[in-house]
């Protein structure tokens, strides 16, 4: 059981912006992953940018915190202050939707609305459900997972390793790769790896241990984060 108290917050939001969480937060739970796994193929500055959109209630510390940013889509010409652009598409080439899936009438539209944000935690995390109060009638329900209760399996992370290391004896890496990369071009290949066991591959090779000093990472001037050989 549970000691946590549920949490109610009202704020507003454009319709827009609720219906990209609400698709990505589907796309990412039908795959299995967790948010902060979707933060690390991003790249992020922020190591809880995924968490902190889709729990509004987190307490991050100051410089964690979210800067809602402005993009422009060239299918609809919308604003999106959530997300911005380069980080949108990031997520469209990790589950391969379409744009259009995001926006089924009748919210595909830039009305600002005023939303109840009710957080319900249990032992496996918590239940969501944001609506909006008057105006368009908009509600999405989804759950969101204690990550400390994932249970890592050791040959699949053998196995990813495997797979980022062999890349890397190839001479992949003489190119800066993003996290991003690594994933769509192991897919290509007809490899599997989930983002979780691959950032603990870039982290062992990256590191000082018997396997590390082979790659580094590096920023670029805008939020991704890259890795190459040394």
């Amino acid at each position: 059981m549970t000691s946590a108290k549920p949490v109610h917050i009202e704020y507003d939001i454009h319709a827009i912006d609720l219906a990209v969480i609400a698709y990505l937060q589907q796309c990412r739970e039908e795959w299995g992953w967790m948010a902060s796994e979707i933060t690390f193929l991003i790249g992020s500055r922020n190591n809880q940018e995924i968490e902190a959109i889709e729990d509004p209630s987190l307490k991050l510390a100051p410089n964690a915190r979210i800067k809602r940013k402005t993009g422009h889509f060239a299918l609809s010409e919308r604003q999106v202050s959530v997300y911005d652009l380069e980080t949108f598409n990031t997520l469209r080439l990790i589950f391969g939707f379409a744009l259009e899936a995001c926006f089924p009438n009748p919210y595909f539209d830039d009305d600002l609305l005023h939303v109840l944000f009710s957080k319900v935690p249990d032992e496996h995390g918590a239940m969501v459900q944001i609506q909006s109060l008057g105006g368009t009638p908009v509600e999405y329900t989804y759950r969101l997972q204690r990550e400390d209760l994932f249970v890592a399996d050791a040959p699949e992370a053998q196995t990813t390793f495997n797979h980022v290391k062999e890349l890397y004896g190839n001479g992949y890496f003489k190119t800066p790769q993003t996290a991003l990369d690594i994933l769509l071009d192991l897919r290509e290949a007809g490899k599997t790896a989930r983002p979780y066991y691959l950032e603990q591959a870039l982290r062992t090779l990256t590191g000082k241990g018997k396997e590390g000093g082979k790659l580094k990472r590096k920023r670029t001037a805008g939020i991704r984060l890259e890795y190459e050989e040394k």
